[in-house]
């Protein structure tokens, strides 16, 4: 069975794909969809399905903790390419049941 999507899941994809690596501060900023409040819980969602994977850079936060970038992963670009309307990002099935 596939996993399920969001639609910020999708715009974070969307984003990622787009941009490239990014902060999670630099994802909310690339998308007004995209709040700082849900950000890293939904990075996370993303990370346990494996569509995106993080890395650190050496860079600190001012409170001395590493901070990660994030990066889409293949199975995550495979996900994004599967989502027929990139604007709304659901998967096909989904317009397909909505318009039946």
């Amino acid at each position: 069975m596939p996993k399920r999507t969001s639609e910020i899941e999708a715009e974070i994809l969307r984003v990622l794909i787009r941009e490239g690596a990014l902060y999670p501060m630099q994802i909310v900023h690339a998308s007004p969809k995209i709040k700082i409040g849900s950000v890293y819980a939904y990075l996370g969602r993303l990370k346990r399905k494996k569509w995106v994977s993080s890395f650190a850079e050496g860079v600190f936060a001012p409170s001395g903790v590493v901070m990660h970038r994030y990066r889409v992963t293949g199975i995550g670009a495979k996900r994004h390419n599967s989502f027929k309307d990139v604007e709304i990002g659901f998967p096909q099935s989904f317009h397909e049941t909505v318009t039946a």
